[in-house]
């Protein structure tokens, strides 16, 4: 049996990157980042499918919140 590299982007976002999956997040990057201290006590995960971080807006779909400097406006 194969297992898929959860170093890679694709199994990385199957792991860690669902709502169901946030507890696990959580615990992971408090372990690497915070060296197993609970800093992080919850998140949220935000889709980049766009490439930038919005809200809702109320004369528009969505307000950009952020954008990468690459983005043409």
């Amino acid at each position: 049996m194969k297992f898929i590299n959860p170093k890679t982007d694709y199994a990385f976002k199957k792991i860690f990157g669902s709502d169901q999956s946030q507890n696990i997040l959580i615990s992971f990057l408090n372990a690497i980042v915070y060296q197993g201290e609970t800093f992080i006590t919850s998140l949220e995960i935000i889709s980049t499918l766009f490439n930038c971080i919005a809200t809702v807006s109320d004369r528009h779909s969505c307000k950009p919140l952020w954008k990468p400097p690459f983005m043409i406006q």
